[in-house]
């Protein structure tokens, strides 16, 4: 499996195809921020098929959950979400099957001058580049 994923200012999926405005940034620099994650995983036909559950959490730089609520532990900003897969029978097995993921996250306040980054998890499973890393603008 494979996945891309990228910051971005909004993010849609229509179609199967994923639509994504404002991509390729890493620093925030207004608050209350709105901000998305497009992510595109792409499976081997073999393993494709079946249900699928996907994972998407802030960290700090101490790699700690950010929470919308500080002083609430149970509004950490996350995103879960799953899938069931069922190819058809014409279905080229020579192809990657695809799940284009629209994460869109309105408002985000964070702390001047700090460094995030959002982690995907796909099936239980991480790699080092499912991340992504960012930063806030320097209080003025």
């Amino acid at each position: 499996m494979r996945a891309t994923l990228l910051l971005a200012e909004a993010v849609q999926v229509c179609e199967g195809k994923l639509f994504v405005l404002g991509a390729g940034w890493s620093q925030l620099s207004t608050m209350p921020a709105p901000m998305a994650i497009a992510i595109l995983l792409q499976f081997g036909a073999e393993e494709a098929e079946g249900e699928h559950h996907f994972e998407l959490f802030l960290t700090d730089s101490d790699h700690q959950p950010v929470f919308a609520d500080p002083t609430n532990p149970a509004t950490a900003i996350e995103v879960r979400g799953d899938a069931s897969v069922a190819l058809p029978p014409e279905f080229d097995w020579r192809l990657p099957v695809p799940w284009p993921i629209a994460v869109n996250v309105p408002g985000l306040v964070l702390p001047a001058g700090e460094a995030f980054q959002w982690n995907l998890i796909v099936d239980g499973e991480t790699q080092p580049d499912w991340t992504l890393r960012f930063r806030t603008a320097p209080n003025p």
